[in-house]
Order: structure tokens, then C-alpha cells, then sequence
């Protein structure tokens, strides 16, 4: 009766895109061996997008943040994929290796932003609240050093990185994680523990600073020698994961990021190797409705 993914792919995968989709959630899946390089963000009511990398970019050792483009696959608005075409002309004007910023000539993309992209932006919902997730952009402009709480490594439960740990990730990681990312996000939204590796824990969520006078941090723990700690979130707090695509983009656009890392750090990820025709027949199934 149905058409068939013939694929040898793991049950386990098999049972985690049935996961997402019932609870109508979005879902990165990521080729990982990069042959070809692409992201594809299934969303329940069929909106999916491609990112890919920039080949003759790649081969000249650019900065992923300037050989990375996002485009809309199916179901896009024509406003989304406007902003989609605003930051592909930007990133094509910055020049191969230099950092994704838009300059004071382009036209900004705030007038596009979604509606529900707007909370995003803001910082604590609840100011009175000590475990309200706190301005990533503002904590890091109070002092506290990117790279240690979930940034680079990922913190053991209740406790911090190794500090080794950190130091020998920052020259590979530090410049696109904490220079490009954790720095400019303007946002208190939480964000993936792990990149959005599956796994059924604490480091399959989200997590955000807030004030070290919290009592409720699950997982997480105070920032030596500051008033910041890191908790790990729950349904009560702003999440990035539980935003349609569109909201994501908008945000990309207003804080100036790479909109596919953006993603990566909001949805789950299925690290399979997966060919992009596999991906893009489960794309159209799913934007038909059809069972797979």
C-alpha cells in the first residue's frame, strides 16, 4: 500500500522520527559523513528546509559560518523565504572566510520576524524569578567566560566541565560556538545540552543561565566566582526546540547568526549518514501526509 525507505536504517532512528512527528516537532536530520553536505527541518505540517555547504567555500577552508546557506525546500511563506534570500545575498556579499555580519547597508530583517519569534528576544519573562533563563548575550557581557557550562563540553550532572577539557576545545570550538554563537544571541531562550544528539536524559534537553540563587537547577550547577548559574530546562521555560523553523530563522536574522547552527542548537538531530534522495522522499511523504 505505501512506498518503502529501503535503506537499512536502525530502528532506533526508525522510533525517533515517530517520537518527533507525534509530538509535532521539528527534526534536523544530518548527513554525516558530509557527502553531500545537507540539513533537511521536517516539520509536521510539511515545511522543510535544505541547508548546505558552499563547496568552492569549503575547499578554501572558510568559516562554516560563511559557506553555510539555508533554503526552503516545501510549505515556506513567501516572508520566510524573502529572509532566507535576504541572508544568502548577505553571506554572498561578506566575501569567502570573513564573519557572518550584516553590514549597516543591508536591509535588516526585523520587520520579517515572525510573531512567535518575538518572546525569543526578550530576557526573563519573569524578572522576580532567580531560575528565570537570563540574556545569553547580557550574562556574557557581565563577566561570565563562555566555555564553561555546556558551551564546548558538556557538564557532568550537577557539576562543571573540566577545566582542561575547555581550554583544549577552545581553539577548535571557541570561535563558532562562543564568538559567533553563545556571545550575540540576544535571546534567554534555552538551547541543546548536546547539539541535539538524541538521548534520553538531561543531555537530550536544553539548558540556559540563570541567577546562582536558584534552588531548581536539575542537572545543572553555580558558576564559580560569579552570581550566573546553569540549570537544565523544563516545559515552563523559553525553549528554542518547541519553535516552528520559521521563529528560528527570524531569530538568525535579528542576532545575526548562522541560521543552520541556530537549528542545530534548537532541534533534534539524526546523525545517520543519510543520502539526501532518502531524506527528501521522507520530506515528501510527510508534506502529502502519506504513511512511509
Amino acid at each position: 500500500a505505501y512506498n518503502t525507505i529501503d535503506h537499512g536504517m536502525q530502528l532506533t532512528i526508525v522510533e525517533q522520527i515517530a517520537r518527533e512527528q507525534q509530538e509535532g516537532l521539528p527534526l534536523v536530520f544530518d548527513s554525516e559523513d558530509h557527502h553531500p553536505p545537507f540539513q533537511m527541518v521536517f516539520k509536521g505540517n510539511g515545511t522543510v528546509y535544505r541547508s548546505e555547504l558552499n563547496p568552492q567555500s569549503q575547499m578554501d577552508g572558510a568559516h562554516p559560518h560563511s559557506w553555510t546557506s539555508v533554503s526552503c525546500v516545501a510549505g515556506c511563506s513567501q516572508d520566510t523565504m524573502s529572509m532566507l534570500q535576504t541572508q544568502s545575498d548577505v553571506q554572498r556579499q561578506q566575501g569567502q572566510g570573513k564573519l557572518l555580519k550584516v553590514p549597516a547597508t543591508a536591509p535588516r530583517a526585523e520587520k520579517n520576524v515572525a510573531p512567535h519569534a518575538a518572546g525569543l528576544a526578550q530576557t526573563a519573562t519573569q524578572p522576580g524569578d532567580p531560575c528565570a533563563c537570563l540574556n545569553w548575550q547580557a550574562t556574557y557581557a557581565g563577566g561570565v567566560s563562555c566555555g564553561f557550562a555546556n558551551e564546548l563540553v558538556v557538564a557532568p550532572a550537577g557539576g562543571l566541565p573540566d577545566v582542561a577539557s575547555v581550554e583544549n576545545a577552545r581553539p577548535y570550538m571557541g570561535h563558532e560556538f562562543c564568538d559567533m554563537f553563545f556571545t550575540r544571541f540576544n535571546s534567554s531562550a534555552c538551547v541543546n545540552v548536546r547539539m541535539g544528539q538524541p538521548d534520553p536524559g538531561w543531555q537530550g534537553g536544553q539548558w540556559c543561565f540563570v541567577s546562582s540563587s536558584c534552588a531548581s537547577l536539575g542537572s545543572g550547577a553555580p558558576i564559580p566566582s560569579t552570581t550566573v548559574a546553569w540549570k537544565t530546562c523544563s516545559d515552563q521555560d523559553a525553549n528554542l526546540r518547541s519553535q516552528p523553523p520559521e521563529a528560528i530563522i527570524s531569530l538568525a536574522a535579528t542576532n545575526d547568526l548562522d541560521t543552520a547552527l541556530l537549528m542545530k542548537m534548537a532541534y533534534n538531530i539524526i546523525e545517520h549518514g543519510m543520502q539526501l534522495p532518502i531524506a527528501e522522499q521522507i520530506a515528501r511523504q510527510q508534506q502529502e501526509g502519506l504513511p512511509l
